[in-house]
């Protein structure tokens, strides 16, 4: 366990605060009176941070969660009958492959598990072919 001081109540209120999404940091800070050189002192207490860094893990992880379950459905309406929802499923693929580009770009060669695998994209052109074909596509 990290050596430090105990986490404070109002420090538990403020980072509970600042994860539930409510309010930015700012008026968290000024609804509960804490100066900025208050807070910032507390990043001194290594119970303090370590809270923070386990909140901003498990905030990272269920985004991966969901961006998981949301490409799965995607390419589940890639197949769908209605070429005009088959074409906008591919669409929202395809932004959702630049992103994740842009943002596993870390700065190292890392590749990230969740980029467009050929055979992703492979469906996504098959499915655009197929609503192009039918007519759908203006």
């Amino acid at each position: 366990m990290a050596k430090g001081k105990c986490l404070t109540k109002l420090q538990k209120e403020v980072i509970e605060e600042l994860f539930d999404g409510e309010k930015d940091e700012q008026k968290i800070l000024s609804d509960r009176k804490v100066g900025g050189v208050t807070f910032e002192r507390w990043f001194n207490n290594p119970r303090f941070v370590l809270e923070i860094e386990r909140r901003v893990q498990w905030s990272e992880l269920m985004l991966l969660r969901n961006k998981a379950l949301a490409s799965k459905k995607l390419v589940v309406l890639t197949e769908t009958k209605s070429a005009e929802t088959a074409r906008k499923a591919c669409l929202d693929i395809l932004k959702l492959s630049r992103v994740v580009d842009i943002s596993g770009a870390v700065g190292d060669k890392e590749k990230s598990s969740s980029e467009l695998t050929p055979e992703l994209a492979g469906r996504v052109l098959a499915a655009m072919a197929r609503a192009k074909r039918d007519g759908d596509v203006k």
